[in-house]
């Protein structure tokens, strides 16, 4: 083989690997932004599910009361005799120290009738919420995260998310809750 053959192979060499190592973090790349994706929407499935159980565990409890729902100051109390396991209910993006669940009760509703209740389909009754205690509890959703608790991936843009929401209502669906525009933004459950 001739010196300036040699001379040729290196540089080219040297670009294929260079090309490979390129390929392969843009592959890395693409991948590490899939599975954000789907750890995120795999966090605001998690809350809601989350939420639905602690529903249906209020409303067993005002099954078993005449039908009268907690008291707002003491609903972990009240429920806890419904599920052993509260804690494991705790929303996943809640700060880790901070005490209580995550969730707010719409206090609207303590010791009301359920049959009382005019919409039960858009009334709220559990929702992420930014107030830092157990027994956490506001009137209606005032108590709403703010900003938003989940960034959940955007479907109609690439690399873009909605911060948003999960609430669950008094006739047990769950929503997430697009707070910027104000609307349900994904189906109910």
């Amino acid at each position: 083989m001739s010196r300036s053959a040699r001379r040729v192979s290196i540089p080219v060499r040297t670009g294929c690997i260079l090309g490979c190592v390129v390929g392969f973090v843009l592959l890395f790349a693409s991948c590490q932004h899939i599975l954000d994706e789907a750890s995120h929407a795999a966090r605001i499935h998690t809350c809601r599910s989350n939420i639905k159980q602690l529903s249906q565990n209020i409303n067993l409890y005002a099954q078993d009361w005449d039908d009268r729902l907690p008291m707002a100051s003491a609903l972990s109390d009240a429920i806890w005799n419904f599920e052993d396991h509260l804690l494991s209910f705790r929303c996943p993006d809640y700060p880790v120290n901070a005490p209580g669940l995550g969730y707010a009760y719409n206090s609207n509703l303590s010791l009301r009738r359920r049959a009382t209740v005019a919409d039960p389909g858009t009334t709220p009754l559990l929702y992420d919420s930014d107030i830092l205690q157990s027994n956490a509890h506001a009137p209606g959703r005032t108590g709403l995260a703010d900003p938003p608790r989940h960034n959940v991936p955007r479907e109609d843009v690439m690399l873009g998310f909605h911060l948003m929401n999960a609430i669950g209502f008094l006739d047990g669906h769950t929503a997430s809750l697009d707070t910027q525009a104000g609307v349900e933004a994904k189906k109910r459950e």
